[in-house]
């Protein structure tokens, strides 16, 4: 099943150039959607018409043959002629000519001398599962994210433009109900394809491209919240759980010990409000009262047990914030816990570096005039003000609307060996809208595990907002975010409220919600450090 996209920007008949090119103004650049063009001899300006050479067409991967006064552009079954001139012995052709015969958007920038070529999304075709965008000149793709309620798989393209009125085509297949195109941001196209059951999926294809291409295999992908330790096998075995013992090391270590009559399957994870942790033994039953067990540690306060629809739940009751290890010795269950890395203490005697997210040239999401580089700094400076009130020190990646490189960001903690990192964001789900707050972590950080449950608890709890939980950055890419993989401390990121929400927006843009944000993260990072659960729930 094919669409052809029509497009919306007619092409215009060439004109013809004088033969030569008297000397340069002055130079340009040229950027071929996200990349520029690293050409033989540079690009020149003469009368406000920028000419390139030739081998700019090899670029943008035009089928083209070159004579000896013009070169043939094939486009479908005909060709365009372009007129080549001589400039100091250079064979050049007029860009803004290229950009029409090859069906490119053209744009220019007379202060910055640059000449950016925006690929068009041309055909959409559904063919054995297999989603294939055409686009008039390679592109990459940026980021694709399978997301729930309704299930869909959504596909980032920088560099491209989508010259169509239509938006939304038919599914092919039993998964896929429709192909949706939206534009995200001014240079980027969004393609969703509507799912109506949550399935696999493959980018088939690697770097520039002209035909992006996603397999929709069938076979669901990891949960968005996949539980924190999973060590469960496809068939558990049965086991009977015939002790629970406690292992302290000393006061700020302690080991919960699960024993049972077999290798048994368990998931493990940490819950807030109050902090838990809670143990789910597959295809258990229990040879012991199902009793309160209290503990005297400072972390571990008391162990419960109850039956489930699969097994035995053991939850373990923390007295603060901890970080935590699970793994199987023998027979055994084992979860270690321990004070996280910069716990203990007092807030006022930590180091916090705040990240306000993107920022110079990087606008991050936009929506209604809106730019989420600048309420992100505006929410960070509102963290940056309560946690100095509560007598911490902090320092901010950025002060003003300034670029910073993704790596420099984490490293600007490691250089002035600070306590924690906190990336400031907001979200956006264009062309779909959702609402609330998500907080990531990187997956094998532990203790930046327990950070983001710590804080994550109390800005829902203090805003409102709805709660889209704590996650792994694994789901949003496959190596994680940049700012939190390569951290050194612990370190967690914060999707404060969706930008292309209204509702959402409405709230970012208020100074007193800026300022519940602000305090909530001051109330998690205290707990985490010092240690104070404020209320309990059973």
């Amino acid at each position: 099943m094919r669409y052809i996209l029509r497009s919306i920007v007619p092409i215009l008949l060439l004109l013809s150039v004088s033969p030569a090119v008297s000397e340069p103004a002055r130079y340009a650049r040229i950027v071929l959607g996200t990349r520029e063009a690293v050409l033989q001899r540079r690009p020149v300006v003469e009368d406000g018409i920028v000419y390139a050479p030739v081998e700019i067409l090899k670029d943008i991967e035009a089928d083209h043959v070159v004579g000896k006064h013009k070169v043939s552009i094939v486009r479908g079954e005909g060709t365009v002629d372009l007129d080549l001139v001589d400039h100091q012995g250079a064979q050049m052709v007029r860009v803004d000519e290229v950009a029409r015969a090859a069906d490119l958007l053209y744009e220019w920038n007379d202060a910055t001398s640059t000449v950016r070529l925006l690929a068009r999304l041309v055909s959409i075709e559904f063919n054995d599962s297999t989603l294939t965008a055409r686009f008039t000149m390679p592109v990459p793709v940026s980021s694709s994210r399978l997301w729930p309620d309704p299930w869909k798989i959504w596909v980032d393209v920088p560099g491209s433009k989508i010259g169509t009125s239509e938006s939304a085509f038919p599914g092919d297949g039993p998964d896929v109900t429709q192909v949706r195109l939206g534009q995200f941001t001014d240079d980027t196209t969004r393609i969703v394809i509507d799912l109506n059951k949550k399935v696999g999926y493959r980018v088939l294809t690697r770097g520039l491209t002209r035909e992006v291409k996603v397999r929709i295999t069938g076979v669901p992908s990891p949960a968005i919240r996949t539980p924190v330790f999973d060590k469960t096998e496809e068939e558990a075995e049965a086991v009977t759980i015939s002790a629970i013992s406690i292992e302290p090391e000393d006061e700020s270590k302690v080991k919960a010990r699960i024993t049972t009559s077999g290798h048994a399957g368990f998931k493990a994870h940490i819950l807030s409000d109050p902090p838990r942790i809670v143990v789910d033994v597959q295809n258990a039953t229990l040879a012991l009262p199902a009793e309160d067990m209290p503990v005297e540690h400072p972390i571990l306060k008391r162990i419960r047990t109850g039956e489930q629809d699969d097994g035995i739940r053991v939850v373990l009751d923390l007295a603060r914030y901890t970080a935590f290890s699970a793994e199987l010795q023998g027979n055994d269950i084992v979860i270690g816990m321990g004070l996280p890395r910069s716990a203990g203490g007092k807030l006022a005697d930590k180091l916090v570096v705040l990240d306000p997210g993107h920022g110079g040239k990087d606008p991050g999401a936009r929506s209604s005039g809106f730019k989420e580089k600048d309420i992100n700094l505006l929410i960070a400076r509102r963290i940056k003000a309560a946690l100095e009130e509560a007598g911490a020190r902090v320092i901010m990646t950025r002060e003003d609307d300034t670029f910073i490189e993704l790596p420099t960001r984490p490293a600007i903690a490691d250089m002035h060996s600070a306590d924690f990192f906190i990336s400031v964001h907001c979200n956006a789900l264009f062309p779909e809208k959702r609402t609330g707050i998500e907080t990531y972590y990187h997956p094998g950080q532990n203790s930046s595990r327990t950070l983001a449950h710590a804080i994550h608890d109390k800005i829902i709890r203090r805003t409102g907002m709805k709660d889209n939980g704590v996650r792994r950055d694994t789901v949003l890419y496959q190596s994680g975010l940049a700012v939190l993989r390569k951290a050194t401390v612990p370190a967690v990121l914060i999707e404060c409220g969706y930008i292309d929400c209204t509702v959402d927006r409405n709230r970012l843009c208020d100074d007193s919600y800026r300022g519940e944000l602000a305090q909530a993260v001051v109330e998690g990072l205290r707990e985490y450090v010092e240690g104070r659960i404020e209320a309990e729930v059973n």
